[in-house]
């Protein structure tokens, strides 16, 4: 227990950070229709790239950079959900507010991409002592800073069952233990790769996703998510310098 409690200070920061971040994405879902909201989340990608040169000081090739747009355009286009009016969700409703959920989602995606570098920093450090522990660190101060605004802002004891409305179900606590997983694995993932390399997997997880519920439900991919699909696999070749190789060796020819 001492060794949690030892140098645990510094993960007080994304524990605050991810719980803000939460809370303005979920008022920018309230606010955006859904295309919008899903096209702004790919802002995030651009951001994690931006935050990995200057905090991290880690330089991207020119082609490098290149390939963040088209993952983000490729991420974008596989979450499209064409509805029956082929319009993905973008239709304007009342309680719309374009101006204020995409301020929302610009910072929320901000937060996020700058809480998973400074993770990643802590992660990688000499002195870091080691993913468990910084993990029951960050699930702590995570869960301070989450019941604290349930309790005083959304006033979630007032409701009819309280904070644990919901948990009568078996598959909340499912949701909850596979979220707990994945948390360990992106842990992993930040500790001995890094978070460009994270996106670009959450990407490909998107595209098995999609194998997935084609075998199992028999749904089709729409012709905008091939194209997602395309996309991502084309900025994956382009991060990796595959595309220099080929020109390099035809130079050479």
């Amino acid at each position: 227990m001492g060794l949690v409690v030892d140098h645990a200070a510094p993960m007080s920061v994304p524990g605050g950070l991810y719980t803000i971040q939460n809370v303005l994405l979920f008022y920018a879902a309230g606010m955006l229709p859904a295309f919008i909201f899903q096209v702004s989340q790919g802002s995030k990608i651009l951001f994690t790239a931006i935050f990995t040169s200057t905090i991290l000081g880690r330089e991207l090739k020119s082609y490098q950079w290149i390939a963040q747009p088209l993952l983000a355009i490729g991420m974008v286009l596989l979450s499209i959900k064409p509805d029956s009016g082929g319009t993905g969700g973008g239709k304007l409703h009342a309680g719309d507010n374009i101006l204020l959920g995409l301020i929302l989602m610009t910072i929320g995606n901000m937060i996020s991409s700058f809480t998973g570098i400074y993770i990643e920093k802590f992660l990688k450090s000499n002195n870091d002592p080691g993913i468990w522990v910084r993990n029951a660190q960050l699930s702590i101060f995570g869960t301070c800073f989450g019941a604290f605004y349930a309790l005083v802002f959304s006033r979630a004891q007032d409701q009819p069952d309280g904070m644990w409305q919901g948990f009568e179900y078996p598959v909340v606590w499912a949701l909850v233990i596979l979220q707990a997983l994945s948390g360990f694995a992106v842990a992993f993932v930040m500790k001995y790769a890094d978070n460009i390399l994270k996106n670009f997997g959450s990407a490909a997880s998107t595209i098995l996703t999609g194998f997935v519920s084609y075998a199992l439900y028999g749904e089709v991919p729409s012709i905008i998510a091939g194209f997602g699909a395309m996309m991502v696999m084309f900025s994956v070749i382009t991060y990796g310098g595959t595309w220099n190789l080929i020109l390099d060796g035809a130079g050479q020819k």
